[in-house]
């Protein structure tokens, strides 16, 4: 008898950072730490079956066996899910299904990873019809802004600003941008600026997209994508959020796999997201002389190496690293005095 092929999941990935998502943390907000619990086991119950389930008039029913709470309560704290994104609300609407595009996402990867045939054909939100980049364009100059943010504010479309004229047949002059330091450094002039997104401007570009409603996650990689590519200018992201914000002409995350597709050609050329996980993790977790003390020493391809090492050792699940900042110095003063001793002998 041949095998049933399994379409559910038997787990599912859990951001760390999913208490920073403007969305749960409205969630918690407004309808109680309960609503956590309800969320995560319609999650659950989503993974079990695959990607979506249907809703039906036993679902309330069922979760409040499961959770404890009110049917009524379930039911307020659903629909709330909805208006905040965290499942889709016109799929809903039209069909009574439960899913979204982040767990298509994360079902695809898991599939993936674990070598699984899987098959998204019913209700599929990730695999939306674009307008692919032309493959008549030329490459992004390093010199040039890849788009006009003031001329095409409602939908921030990516492509170059000219076209070499050519005749048929012609080869195209390839540009090559210029190279990110090896050690996921990134240059301060122009575009490419790491530092200006744990400033002021970063602060106020993920504000506007967390009121829109826009997942931490994604925004942190637009910020990494735009704000650390050289080809593009330090105003840039800013720009095109402001452009996007106002009009909304598109989904952001439409907007996101655009930029994302022209980091995955090698068109525009940001901090490796590894690389970026590391940043992230010392400008947003640590402080005061501990953090000004790393950032001075990860200057340093090496030292940047070992401390890579040593922020993945913190992230990794069971960790229980309480001082991450003397934990991370440690470790580079560690590195400092083998160097130290070689260089001795």
């Amino acid at each position: 008898m041949a095998r049933i092929k399994k379409i559910g999941l038997e787990y599912f990935p859990v951001d760390i950072d999913m208490f920073q998502d403007i969305r749960i943390r409205k969630l918690i907000k407004r309808k109680g730490g309960g609503a956590v619990a309800l969320y995560t086991s319609l999650l659950c119950m989503i993974y079990k079956e695959g990607y979506y389930i249907t809703w039906d008039e036993d679902l309330p029913f069922i979760l409040s066996e499961q959770t404890g709470f009110d049917e009524s309560y379930i039911q307020d704290v659903f629909n709330y899910c909805l208006e905040l994104g965290l499942f889709d609300a016109e799929l809903f609407k039209s069909d009574k299904i439960i899913t979204s595009r982040g767990i298509q996402k994360r079902y695809k990867l898991i599939c993936e990873t674990c070598r699984r045939a899987y098959n998204i054909d019913k209700y599929n939100l990730i695999s939306v019809q674009e307008t692919p980049i032309s493959a008549q364009e030329t490459p992004i100059s390093a010199q040039e802004t890849p788009i006009s943010v003031q001329e095409t504010p409602n939908n921030c479309t990516i492509g170059t600003q000219s076209k070499v004229k050519e005749s048929k047949g012609k080869e195209k002059e390839s540009i090559t941008p210029p190279l990110t330091p090896p050690h996921g450094g990134v240059s301060e002039s122009g575009g490419g600026a790491l530092s200006l997104i744990f400033s002021q401007e970063g602060f106020v570009i993920r504000d506007v997209l967390g009121k829109a409603g826009v997942p931490d996650n994604e925004a942190w990689s637009f910020l990494r994508i735009t704000m650390t590519s050289p080809e593009l200018k330090a105003d840039y992201a800013r720009k095109c959020v402001n452009g996007w914000a106002k009009e909304k002409a598109i989904p952001f995350y439409q907007l996101l796999q655009r930029y994302e597709r022209l980091e995955e050609s090698g068109r525009i050329h940001p901090l490796p997201h590894d690389d970026f996980i590391v940043h992230r993790f010392v400008h947003c977790n640590l402080m005061g002389s501990d953090k000004d003390s790393i950032l001075r020493m990860i200057e340093s391809p090496q030292f940047f190496n070992e401390c890579k090492r040593l922020v993945a050792e913190i992230m990794r699940p069971g960790s229980n690293i309480n001082q991450p900042g003397k934990f991370i110095i440690a470790g580079l003063r560690k590195l400092q005095s083998t160097i130290n001793h070689k260089t001795i002998k």
